[in-house]
């Protein structure tokens, strides 16, 4: 009978019979799930999972067997858990899931802008229900311009604020000329969330726990709470600051969810990637999922180290990439469904749509919502019809923000690498 995971439950079904795990036993299958095919050593498992608590080989090697118990496994012929011998235990196979309640938005055909990008969400929700069983989540939305990273991201987002007990923050690395301000975007989402309804919650946390980021913001504090903190912040090393707010985020973990999304990474300062990895890197369990989206070609043009750290953490599976790539023209099929409902469009019009913007969504809503607003696409009768001839509209193609009219294919493409050469 069929496998899969309840994981809002925390069960394990197999067909329509419940096979309850105690809970160490199914955070262990959680964190062996989030590493398919890779050796976890002992050591590592037993500091994942009992960070602050000195236990022995044999309390895992329970788990391991009450897990073998529960999926049917059997160790000399392992379907999912294969013991290495004097190394640790390697996870095979998959689990189908069925995630934690998501929000009544959590829909992407309720997005017409993510037409084309369902893979993309479901990967969004999935690693989210991961980061809720304990396991820290990094995940980089990566793809060139005008490719629909932040209408993927903010749609997410913007899915998840009516969810319940989570924590959503945005922060925003800039362009900055100089030397910039070190942790700029995390302090800019530290700052709303101490701000936010649970504000002095965090605050009294930070003070207790990251007094050095408490000092950064001293617009949050009171005048009598920031005379104190250069004395408790003198001598304090970089590696200090950077363990302080790891340890933060980790106890606000245990109380909501934190989802941090940081955008446009390639502009971000050293020290913002700093606190990145050291979150990636450690052990300890935490319900934390990081968003950062950022463009690669813009990265390693600029020998911005975000690159360097990006393949260091990729390398020992500490983050996931999600590339977006250009939309096929099923996507624009999609689009145009949802953004005109029960429209009578003339057969063609998806195929000039994608030819014209190469699959790039951007260019792909501004030509659509140039029709529109020249009165080509119009509403009739609770629908939408086309009221120009299918050669009109094939006369007319975006060029980053500009129109044009009357450019061919060639044209277009020549014109596109042009201003992407002069930037």
């Amino acid at each position: 009978m069929p496998l899969w995971l309840d994981l809002a439950n925390e069960r394990l079904w197999c067909g329509d019979q419940a096979r309850t795990l105690r809970p160490k036993t199914f955070v262990l299958l959680r964190y062996l799930m989030a590493h398919p095919g890779r050796i976890l050593p002992k050591a590592a498992l037993l500091e994942a999972l009992w960070p602050e608590t000195l236990v022995s080989e044999v309390v895992l090697a329970v788990c391991i067997r009450e897990l073998r118990q529960a999926l049917g496994d059997d160790a000399r012929a392992p379907r999912f858990i294969e013991t290495v011998h004097r190394h640790g235990y390697r996870f095979l196979g998959q689990l189908p899931t069925v995630p934690l309640a998501t929000p009544h938005l959590s829909s992407p055909t309720l997005f017409p802008l993510l037409a084309g990008r369902e893979r993309e969400w479901d990967a969004l929700h999935s690693a989210l229900a991961t980061a809720r069983t304990g396991v820290r989540q990094l995940l980089f939305v990566t793809g060139e311009a005008r490719l629909g990273k932040t209408a993927l991201v903010e749609a997410f987002l913007t899915a998840l604020e009516a969810s319940g007990p989570l924590w959503i923050r945005r922060g925003q690395c800039l362009d900055q000329h100089g030397a910039g301000e070190a942790y700029l975007p995390g302090l800019e989402a530290l700052g709303r969330v101490c701000r936010g309804p649970r504000g002095q919650e965090v605050i009294a946390l930070l003070a207790q726990q990251a007094p050095t980021r408490l000092g950064q913001m001293p617009g949050l504090v009171r005048t009598a709470d920031l005379e104190a903190v250069p004395r408790r912040i003198a001598g304090a090393t970089r590696d200090r600051m950077l363990r302080e707010l790891a340890e933060a985020l980790e106890r606000l973990t245990a109380r909501q969810p934190p989802l941090l999304a940081l955008e446009d990474l390639h502009w971000s300062d050293p020290s913002t990637l700093d606190v990145l990895a050291m979150l990636a890197r450690r052990r300890e369990p935490a319900r934390l999922l990081l968003l950062g989206t950022y463009r690669p070609p813009d990265a390693l043009q600029q020998g911005h180290p975000l690159s360097t750290v990006y393949h260091e953490l990729q390398r020992h599976g500490q983050c996931t990439e999600l590339p977006l790539p250009l939309l096929p023209e099923v996507a624009v099929v999609a689009f145009l469904a949802r953004r005109f409902p029960d429209a009578h469009l003339p057969a063609g019009l998806a195929r000039l749509v994608h030819q014209r913007t190469e699959g790039q969504p951007l260019f792909m809503v501004t030509l659509v919502e140039e029709w529109v607003r020249r009165g080509w696409l119009v509403p009739v009768d609770g629908g939408w019809t086309l009221r120009v001839a299918l050669a009109a509209c094939d006369l007319l193609a975006p060029i980053d923000g500009w129109f044009t009219e009357g450019f061919d294919t060639a044209d277009l493409q020549e014109a596109r690498t042009l201003l992407e050469a002069l930037g």
